[in-house]
Order: structure tokens, then C-alpha cells, then sequence
């Protein structure tokens, strides 16, 4: 990541006055039998001869006998392609779609504005018409989780009735207007939640609604679906800082180094205190064994249990709906086939330019 800021202040130091702050916790054939007792009600033909001469030409009645007693022919199954454009379009027509808008500044002046606008489009975001949830972050200057803020990169993520309000919001909206015009570049997904365990803030902000189907959420989760995407977010203990901090940046760069992340980023709600990390992956394969198997994460996961890190924690994962905007130079979607939102109506996919 670019513009990277880091501070000659050792990191200790930073983070010793944190500790006594424990108060920052606060925080899915024609029917013939019933054709023909309809006829044979409404017509009054009741002889069975009768039938036969009404419905025509009586030679054929033994080949229309065969026809009607013959056995069914099983259902045409549907393609993959097609149950998966299904699925994400169930997903997006249900509560919640979630947006991620990253936006990068380029001068200072520039970033000078957006840490401002972190306190100042707070309730602009929150009165967002749909908006049920809403957080605002600065950036990490590592992979993941990290102690080093960059000036450069924030964050806004929302959750929306659905795909369609989600777009017609950051199309509309003056806050994500004056957002994108100061930035040099931004970059926003779209996702649709397919689980989630743990609470933000006390709140399950990623729970789907009842309406959405376990199929669409099952084929949208399916290995062969494609990429997908991970959120972590966690609430440091304050008395805990000093020794999580000592640990988790060699682990981010680990992961960081994953051939297999198509992208990630390091997010904070409050520096070093309550962190998020975002990442997407090429398939829920490469992403189950890279959470289930030995090595950074696994390392990571067992520290956080045995030493309490977390005062509270939340991990959720997304299928990718759609997606608008550059991050880098270049949209990192890039060949992806996305079947759902303007990117297909306009017949461009993920992949255009």
C-alpha cells in the first residue's frame, strides 16, 4: 500500500498511557386425466367414446393413451453457472447488502480533510436514508492488522435493505460525493453476507434476514462460486495492547505474503485498540485451508485464546455482488465474472476498464 506514514516513536511508549482505557469497550406433459374430467364436467360429456370423438381423431387416442401414461422425464437440471447467477441475484434483493468504500488522498491537504471529515460526516453517513448500520475507519499502513496508521487511506462501510439501494445511495449521497472528490482514487464492493459469528458494538450487523434462501446462501458458498470474501474485526483489550502489538505485525505480514489473498487491508476504528481486516480470496476453498490450517493464523487464533486479547470479536464472511471504482490503478475484481448489479446490466463484468 502506498503513503504509508509511520511515526519515530517507539511503539511502547504510544501504547503504555492506552492501558488504563478499558472504558473503549463500550462499546439467508399436460395433465390429460384432470383435462379431461374438466371437459367432461363443463361439456357434459360423460361417455367416454364422446371424449374421444370431441377431442378429434380417434386413430390417435392409443398413441395419446401411451403418451399420457408414459413416465415423466426427470427435470432438466439447472447449469452451475445459472443456479449461482440465481443465488447472488436472491442475495441481492435481501437485507443486508453490505457496502466498502475505500477512498486514498493524495496531498496533505487532502488527508488533513478526510481525518477531519472521521468526526465531522460521522452523522452525515448515520442519517443516510437505508443506512442500518454505519462505521467510518482510518487505515493500517501493513496487510492486516497494525500499529501504523496511514494517513493516506479510509474507510466507510454500511449495510443497506439491498443491492439496488446500496448503489442509488453512493450514486446519491453528498457524503460520498464530497468523499470521491477528494480522493484520488477510490474503490467500493458490494457483498452479501453468507455467515457470521461474534458482535460489533454489541449488535450482529451481518445476520441475513429470514427471507433469504439457505440454497442461494449454500450455491454462493460453494467452492466453484468463486471468490469471496472475509471480514475480522476485534476489540483489544486495553490492559492486553503492549504484548497483542509485540506479536500480530510479523503475523500480518505472513498473511500479507499469502499467494492465495487477492487482496486485504488493515482497517481501525481507534488506533491500536479496535482493528478490522478485510480480505478477499479466490474461492472458499483457498480460504478454509488457509484458516483452518498451521501457520500465521492459526498461531494468531491460538494466542487470542490463550492470553484474552479480545474483549470482543467478530468474523464474518461475504459472497462479492459487485463492484465499481480502482483501487491501485486498477479494479482488483479484475476478471471476475459478477452477475449481478450495474456492472452485468451494462455488460462489462468486473473485468472491464
Amino acid at each position: 500500500m502506498r503513503d504509508d506514514d509511520q511515526t519515530a516513536e517507539p511503539l511502547e511508549a504510544r501504547i503504555e498511557g492506552l492501558q488504563d482505557i478499558e472504558g473503549l469497550q463500550d462499546i439467508e406433459g399436460l395433465q390429460d386425466e384432470a383435462l379431461r374430467d374438466e371437459a367432461l364436467h363443463d361439456e357434459g360429456l360423460r361417455d367416454e367414446a364422446l371424449w374421444d370423438e370431441a377431442v378429434g381423431d380417434r386413430a390417435l387416442g392409443d398413441d395419446v393413451g401411451r403418451q399420457a401414461h408414459a413416465p415423466e422425464s426427470p427435470p432438466r437440471a439447472e447449469s452451475a453457472p445459472a443456479r449461482l447467477r440465481g443465488a447472488r441475484q436472491t442475495l441481492a434483493e435481501t437485507a443486508p447488502v453490505i457496502s466498502l468504500s475505500l477512498f486514498r488522498f493524495g496531498s496533505a491537504a487532502a488527508r488533513l480533510w478526510a481525518f477531519a471529515q472521521m468526526g465531522l460526516s460521522r452523522r452525515a453517513f448515520l442519517r443516510e436514508p437505508g443506512a442500518v448500520f454505519v462505521k467510518l475507519f482510518g487505515s493500517g499502513s501493513g496487510e492486516g492488522f497494525t500499529p501504523w496508521p496511514n494517513t493516506a487511506v479510509y474507510g466507510v462501510l454500511a449495510a443497506w435493505p439491498s443491492l439496488a439501494s446500496a448503489q442509488k445511495r453512493q450514486d446519491e449521497s453528498r457524503a460520498f460525493q464530497r468523499w470521491r472528490a477528494q480522493a484520488e482514487e477510490s474503490w467500493t464492493v458490494y457483498l452479501a453476507p453468507l455467515g457470521s459469528r461474534g458482535a460489533w458494538d454489541g449488535r450482529r450487523p451481518f445476520d441475513r434476514s429470514a427471507d433469504a434462501a439457505d440454497e442461494a446462501v449454500a450455491a454462493a458458498a460453494a467452492p466453484e462460486a468463486g471468490p469471496i470474501a472475509a471480514l475480522t474485526r476485534a476489540s483489544i483489550r486495553p490492559s492486553k495492547l503492549l504484548s497483542f502489538w509485540r506479536h500480530e505485525p510479523e503475523i500480518s505480514r505472513r498473511v500479507g505474503r499469502d499467494a492465495a489473498v487477492r487482496f486485504k487491508i488493515g482497517l481501525g476504528e481507534i488506533p491500536w485498540v479496535r482493528q478490522v481486516t478485510f480480505s478477499i480470496w479466490p474461492d472458499a476453498r483457498s480460504m478454509t485451508a488457509f484458516a483452518r490450517g498451521e501457520g500465521p493464523h492459526a498461531e494468531a487464533i491460538r494466542a487470542v485464546r490463550e492470553n484474552g486479547y479480545f474483549s470482543e470479536e467478530l468474523y464474518a464472511r461475504f459472497a462479492i455482488l459487485d463492484d465499481h471504482g480502482r483501487w491501485g490503478g486498477v479494479r482488483p475484481l479484475a476478471g471476475v465474472p459478477l452477475d449481478v448489479g450495474r456492472e452485468a446490466a451494462d455488460g462489462e463484468g468486473a473485468g472491464s476498464a
